[in-house]
């Protein structure tokens, strides 16, 4: 059995913690804020605009609100 699998994005472990997602998570995001920073000529609206879009929406991702 494995140790760890991913379901619908979500990373869970044996414990069903959410440690490893939380991991893969940031490390998407860390990626994705590098990415933007090499992008030459960006106005701050356009850069607030993709981090809003790529960063915001990873973490609000399986975000469940009663």
């Amino acid at each position: 059995m494995a140790d760890e699998m991913e379901v619908l994005g979500v990373v869970l472990d044996r414990r069903l913690s959410f440690d490893r997602h939380g991991t893969s998570v940031a490390r998407a995001c860390n990626y994705h804020v590098q990415a933007i920073r090499h992008i030459r000529h960006l106005t701050t609206e356009l850069a607030l605009t993709l981090a809003c879009s790529l960063i915001l929406s990873r973490l609000d991702y399986c975000n469940v609100r009663n």
